[in-house]
C-alpha cells in the first residue's frame, strides 16, 4: 500500500480509538463522582457511627471479588500479617518457628 492511503487509514484509526477512550474516561469519572459523594454522605448522615477507613478497604475488596477468586487487595495490615504466617518470624518475641522431623521447633 502506499502512504497516501495508509496516514488516513492510521488517522481514521487514532481518531475512533481515542474517541473510544474519551467515552470511557467520561463514564469513569462519573462513577467516581456517584461513589466519592456517597461516601462522603454516608460518613457525614450514617446513623451509626462508620470507620472511614475500614469502609473504603471493604470497598475496595469488595471490587475486586468480582472479577475473580485470583485478584486481591492486601492493605498494611494483612501485608504484615502475610509476611508473619509465611516467614514464621515473629518479632514481637524474637521467635523464629519452623517444622523439624514433624515437629513444631521454636527457636
Amino acid at each position: 500500500m502506499s502512504k497516501k492511503i495508509l496516514v488516513p487509514i492510521f488517522a481514521l484509526v487514532i481518531l475512533v480509538a481515542g474517541s473510544s477512550f474519551k467515552g470511557d474516561f467520561f463514564e469513569i469519572a462519573k462513577q467516581i463522582e456517584i461513589f466519592t459523594t456517597l461516601f462522603k454522605e454516608l460518613n457525614m448522615n450514617y446513623v451509626d457511627e462508620t470507620n472511614p477507613a475500614e469502609l473504603m478497604d471493604t470497598a475496595i475488596k469488595n471490587m475486586l471479588d468480582d472479577l475473580d477468586p485470583y485478584t486481591k487487595f492486601l492493605n498494611e495490615q494483612d501485608v504484615e500479617a502475610y509476611r508473619i504466617n509465611n516467614s514464621g518470624e515473629y518479632s514481637g518475641i524474637g521467635a523464629l518457628v519452623r517444622s523439624y522431623d514433624n515437629r513444631l521447633l521454636i527457636i
